[in-house]
């Protein structure tokens, strides 16, 4: 007897009624209905929907996570600022025309264009590195073979999608086009004029009347 007053065999089997597995299941989950995997351990069309889902969150996360200690390894902040108060110093506009600048604002444009060229030479590097590290890590996680069908899926989405942008720029541009022709086209003019039909018939029908 123990201390609460139950013997060995009293206080195991508390213990047995009081452990139980609980299981919840998937929303929309049915039995024997294979939703993600196959029995072979393929995956169906929804699991490769929900893996490549999961893929490009981790690969987001990953690579600002890894980018963000590249600008502090790069010095891309400070790179950064020092562009914007060169330019700011000496008013400089954005475009590549230097023949309007006194010698003092070209001397500074010059300048400033060298520090943006190093901050963008930073900036590039940075993306580097954290997109090299990015790939690593989801090397780790999901295996060469896995992740190398993950990236080619990745690259022909991409592909499509710039596919469908350059179509519907080239159909506005299109439009108007057609637009732009159909308000240039001079417009008909409503006439008044009978046609010859129509002067015979009224020619027959006062003939008649005369000849009664």
């Amino acid at each position: 007897m123990d201390e609460q007053g139950l013997s060995a065999g009293e206080k195991e089997g508390r213990i047995k009624m009081n452990t139980y597995l609980m299981h919840h299941g998937v929303k929309g989950q049915r039995w024997g209905v294979r939703r993600y995997q196959n029995e072979d351990g393929s995956l169906t069309k929804e699991g490769r929907k929900r893996l490549y889902k999961q893929y490009r969150k981790d690969a987001r996360e990953a690579e600002d996570r890894h980018y963000k200690r590249a600008r502090k390894d790069f010095d891309v902040d400070a790179k950064e600022l020092k562009a914007l108060k060169l330019k700011q110093k000496y008013e400089i506009e954005d475009d590549d025309d230097t023949s309007k600048y006194d010698w003092y604002k070209r001397s500074g444009k010059r300048e400033y264009d060298r520090a943006t060229w190093d901050y963008e030479d930073a900036d590039d590097k940075a993306h580097k590195v954290a997109k090299e590290k990015a790939r690593k890590e989801l090397l780790r996680k999901y295996g060469e073979e896995t992740l190398e069908d993950l990236e080619s899926t990745r690259r022909k989405r991409e592909a499509v999608a710039t596919g469908a942008t350059i179509a519907a720029m080239l159909g506005g541009v299109a439009l108007a086009a057609a637009i732009s022709n159909s308000s240039s086209e001079p417009k008909g003019r409503a006439t008044n004029r009978r046609s010859d039909n129509d002067d015979n018939v009224v020619w027959e029908a006062e003939y008649k009347e005369v000849n009664k």
